[in-house]
């Protein structure tokens, strides 16, 4: 049985792919640091988005404040 080197392999495929589809590669990659620098925004920012049904109701004017 003759050695079988799986690293070699998957590299050789990987860079197949790259060199059959380099605008699909080079837009994931873009979107790929989008998204990385929309995540140390939102870190440095430090606001995270609230999932609670009461950030998104109007409950009108507070009473206690006519």
């Amino acid at each position: 049985m003759a050695p079988h080197n799986v690293v070699a392999e998957a590299g050789t495929r990987i860079g197949g792919t790259v060199s059959r589809h380099p605008r699909l590669v080079a837009a994931l990659l873009a979107a790929l640091v989008l998204l990385a620098l929309q995540d140390g925004a939102v870190a440095t920012d430090g606001m995270v988005v609230d999932s609670t049904a009461e950030g998104s109701v109007d409950f009108g004017p507070d009473p206690d404040r006519d």
